[in-house]
């Protein structure tokens, strides 16, 4: 729960989580794997309960850690770390409280999508 607390975005956490389930496989490791299996499953269920709440999630992680360390969420290694809605959301909230982020990206995603819509 510490990578949650700390922004750690729930889709990263999910490939990290089947990468371990592959290793704990392939080293024939049981014990490692029914318990990666268990802590999956809980990301995926709190996956829905986080799409209902992430705009209070990431206004959380605002005030808890400041909106400067929120703003660092928006990219990873150069690239979009959020999809498209939750990305504009840590945007506003960024720009919101004086902290102006990388809002590029996610634009440039946005118009892209609106092009294929209307073409």
């Amino acid at each position: 729960m510490d990578s949650i607390f700390y922004g750690n975005n729930i889709s990263s956490l999910k490939r990290n989580f089947e990468i371990l389930i592959k290793t704990a496989c392939i080293q024939k490791d049981y014990g490692s794997l029914i318990v990666c299996t268990e802590l999956s499953n809980m990301i995926y269920s709190l996956e829905y309960s986080f799409d209902e709440n992430s705009e209070l999630y990431y206004w959380a992680l605002g005030l808890i850690h400041g909106f400067d360390t929120l703003r660092n969420t928006l990219l990873y290694e150069g690239k979009m770390a959020l999809d498209l809605d939750n990305g504009l959301k840590v945007c506003y909230l960024c720009s919101k409280n004086d902290f102006i982020p990388e809002w590029e990206p996610y634009i440039e995603l946005l118009v892209e999508s609106k092009k294929i819509k209307f073409t």
